[in-house]
Parts: C-alpha cells; sequence; structure tokens
C-alpha cells in the first residue's frame, strides 16, 4: 500500500513537469490568427497573372477583398464585407470562414472550410470543392 501511495504521490509532483507545452497558435482564437493580410497564390480555377488578389481579414470580423491589375489597365477593385470565424469541430477540423462582401451588383458570400492554416499558408475550400491558396503578406512595419 504505502508502494502504491509513494508512486501516485510522485506520478502527481512529477505531472506538470512531463506535460507538454500547449503550441503558442492554439493558445489564439481562429479570428486571431486569420487577422492580416493574405495573397492569393494558388487556386484550382487558375491564378490570372496580371492579378493580384489580396483578402484582409480585420479584428472583430471585418473583412476586404481587393483585385489590383499589376499592369494599371484596370482599376483596383475593393469589396468590404464581413467573416466569422467557425473553431473547429467535426465537420471543420480545423474550422471555417463565414464571409460576406457587398460587389457590384450584390452581395455574395459562403462558409470556406480551411484545410491549411499556419503563420505563413492558409488554404482552404468552398462548399463546392474549389481550393485557393493564400500567403500572409509581410507587415512593412514590423520588419523595419
Amino acid at each position: 500500500m504505502r508502494t502504491l501511495t509513494a508512486v501516485a504521490l510522485i506520478g502527481i509532483g512529477f505531472a506538470p513537469a512531463l506535460a507538454a507545452p500547449v503550441p503558442k497558435d492554439l493558445k489564439k482564437s481562429l479570428e486571431d490568427r486569420l487577422v492580416g493580410v493574405w495573397k492569393m497564390v494558388k487556386s484550382d480555377t487558375g491564378v490570372i497573372s496580371t492579378y493580384t488578389f489580396t483578402i484582409t481579414f480585420k479584428k472583430g470580423g471585418d473583412m476586404v477583398f481587393t483585385r489590383t491589375n499589376e499592369n494599371n489597365q484596370i482599376p483596383t477593385r475593393v469589396s468590404a464585407g464581413k467573416f466569422k470565424a467557425g473553431e473547429p469541430n467535426n465537420e471543420y477540423k480545423l474550422g471555417s470562414i463565414d464571409w460576406k462582401v457587398t460587389e457590384p451588383g450584390g452581395e455574395r458570400g459562403e462558409v470556406s472550410k480551411i484545410l491549411k492554416l499556419t503563420d505563413t499558408e492558409m488554404i482552404f475550400e468552398d462548399p463546392e470543392g474549389l481550393k485557393e491558396t493564400f500567403e500572409r503578406v509581410k507587415d512593412e512595419k514590423k520588419d523595419k
């Protein structure tokens, strides 16, 4: 009996030391991990080489789509909207992004399934199975 008590006490005493640290990203909410500017680098539909497409996620649920023609032949198009980050669940293992933006002709939106999300890369899939890959745009203010 004393052996079991000693083992139990030792186990309790060392349990915190043996526990793995919580990864930094898991401490942040999904919204916090999304906040920033993301540039599309790949799409199942192909990326038009003369355009740059970015999504800006802002704290509090605001978002902006920006399409820029690199030749400046077509004016930059900006579409503002809202997003809600859905934390991981059984259907969306890494979470989801429920978004809506206002564009000429009306409002559009969907719930996109996150397939990958790191500090520098995000891949999501729309309800029709279209996959798009984005890279985080570095904050020039932080680089200085």
